[in-house]
């Protein structure tokens, strides 16, 4: 699967548990000031796997105006316009040098506020 197909499947309207309604969508330029605050939400004590200063501006302004799509595809869960989840697939074979893998991405997901879509077990 190529970058380009993945995309065209984006946004995508997903329904959660509890009936509410969100959008998953690729991370946009503007996204910065809402991706802080998704991370700033998260309590400290399960903030122990975030490496980078979430509370550096800066940074979220990099990840969202140029992020890395050889590497990664970052999407972000929405409701409104919060952000209520954050999840980046990672490219497993080498990108843009004439390989790929079967399965080039494999997903991490970030959930906050036991925000679950329906097709999928919170247990």
């Amino acid at each position: 699967m190529l970058l380009e197909d993945a995309l065209e499947k984006y946004p995508i309207e997903i329904t959660l548990w509890d009936g509410t309604k969100c959008i998953v969508r690729p991370l946009q330029k503007r996204d910065d000031v809402r991706l802080q605050k998704f991370f700033l939400s998260v309590p400290e004590e399960e903030r122990l796997f975030v490496k980078q200063p979430i509370t550096d501006r800066t940074m979220f302004r990099h990840w969202c105006r140029q992020p890395d799509f050889d590497r990664n595809l970052p999407l972000l869960m929405l409701h409104g316009k919060k952000v209520v989840g954050e999840a980046t697939l990672h490219q497993r074979g080498a990108v843009g040098n004439g390989t790929s893998a079967s399965s080039p991405c494999s997903p991490i997901l970030s959930i906050v506020g036991g925000m679950w879509p329906k097709s999928w077990s919170p247990n």
